[in-house]
């Protein structure tokens, strides 16, 4: 009984774990998305860089400022220099993302599996967050992912070979359909930045879940510009794409 008791304190103190990574994972998430927000003209804006500061004073904050949801409530929400009040988004960010993480571990098979799939679940995050938008994505993000994808199917050769193969034919795929559409129009029909991104979901599935990503996220994104959710006439596929790739990714196992 004492033994019983024991694993659950001990489950409890890794699900609060796994919710603190998820919750760094969902602050880097928001500043990323506040720096290109700021900076979206400058291509080298990383979760890293610029350093983060207060948006209403500029001033740069110290470590123990940026600690997920802690330093939320040591400040009351506010600014430590300013006094002005932080914006609720960035604990909503933290917490929402501290309950994926939760949710990613029980629904993986293994523990690598589940950090692979959370990084996975915010880079595509902000690939969507980006492309709805900006109508932009990005490359190195994309890069990652195709890393990511490598890193998850590295149990074998055959499983590395699917993976590599898939971010080839990811890429080519939505290649050759800008170069055959811009060779009859003389205009380019897909960014670039979705051949990148898909060549990343390829190497994340392999090539035999790569066509039932393609097709959900086709589907998603007329489905999104039937709604109204698109600006204008463009279409923004990497965040149909991206949202068919978080529905293979929950129904997998199904397939």
């Amino acid at each position: 009984m004492l033994f019983h008791h024991k694993e659950k304190v001990i489950l409890i103190y890794l699900y609060c774990l796994i919710f603190f990574f998820g919750a760094i994972l969902g602050s880097f998430a928001h500043s990323y998305l506040y720096r290109f927000d700021e900076n979206h003209t400058n291509a080298e804006v990383t979760i890293f860089y610029p350093r983060s500061f207060c948006p209403q004073c500029k001033n740069q904050l110290k470590s123990w400022m940026i600690i997920p949801i802690i330093s939320y409530f040591l400040t009351f929400g506010k600014c430590s220099f300013c006094k002005k009040d932080i914006k609720f988004n960035y604990l909503s960010y933290e917490i929402l993302f501290g309950l994926i993480a939760i949710f990613v571990y029980i629904t993986s098979d293994a523990e690598y599996i589940a950090f692979i799939n959370l990084c996975f679940v915010v880079l595509i995050f902000l690939q969507i967050s980006l492309d709805l938008k900006y109508l932009v994505l990005s490359t190195s993000l994309s890069l990652i992912i195709i890393v990511l994808g490598c890193f998850k199917n590295f149990n074998s050769l055959m499983m590395i070979t699917e993976s590599l193969i898939g971010a080839g034919i990811g890429f080519l795929f939505l290649f050759l359909i800008n170069y055959i559409f811009n060779v009859i129009t003389k205009k380019n029909g897909i960014g670039s930045g979705d051949f990148y991104l898909l060549a990343g979901l390829g190497s994340f599935y392999g090539i035999y879940l790569l066509p039932f990503v393609v097709l959900i996220g086709a589907i998603v994104t007329l489905a999104m510009h039937l709604l109204g959710i698109t600006k204008g006439k463009v279409l923004p596929l990497g965040a149909g794409l991206g949202i068919g790739s978080y529905i293979i990714l929950v129904t997998q196992n199904y397939f």
